[in-house]
């Protein structure tokens, strides 16, 4: 009898508190490197950088970057600096893969596997963003997350003012072609 009450507070518990993204980022991820599997890749593992998965096939490592959405008819994302450094050094062996899957992550589609240029072409860079992390201390004060931490810049006028000054420059070059 306790284990069915515990088995219906469980299962009420996942109506009042849906699957949390990193769960489901996880299971869309484990799903693609069995995919890999299937089309003849080796050692496919889920890693952090440069890509969220790397696999070896006929000798070479190939990385992909897995975006998935539940969305069904339009899906707005971003790529990370990180990911593009890998992609235009190695584009052959470079992949952006955009998934479909439910809120449960118990479905699963490639919707496709783009190239660097092929993503590039869908791609847009917009204004930058200023971002900021906060770590509450127990003494209840907000402490600076350092560089380490995440990887990002200090946020200083000087920096702003030539990040402008160059999104600027290339949004005003790209108005006038």
């Amino acid at each position: 009898m306790l284990v069915e009450k515990k088995d219906i507070f469980a299962a009420n518990l996942n109506k009042i508190y849906p699957m949390k993204d990193l769960e489901r980022e996880r299971l869309v991820k484990e799903w693609y490197c069995k995919q890999l599997e299937k089309d003849g890749f080796v050692f496919p593992r889920i890693r952090k950088d440069p890509a969220d998965i790397a696999a070896v096939k006929d000798g070479k490592t190939w990385w992909f970057e897995i975006k998935y959405t539940t969305k069904k008819d339009k899906y707005y994302g971003g790529s990370s600096e990180t990911e593009w450094e890998q992609a235009f050094k190695d584009p052959d062996h470079f992949r952006f893969v955009v998934i479909k899957t439910n809120k449960s992550a118990t479905k699963f589609e490639v919707f496709h596997e783009y190239t660097p240029k092929e993503f590039m072409d869908i791609c847009k860079i917009p204004p930058f963003a200023i971002t900021f992390t906060i770590r509450f201390t127990p003494l209840k004060r907000a402490r600076k997350v350092t560089n380490e931490e995440v990887k990002s810049i200090d946020f200083t006028k000087e920096v702003f003012e030539k990040l402008h000054d160059t999104f600027s420059i290339i949004r005003k070059k790209q108005q006038n072609n």
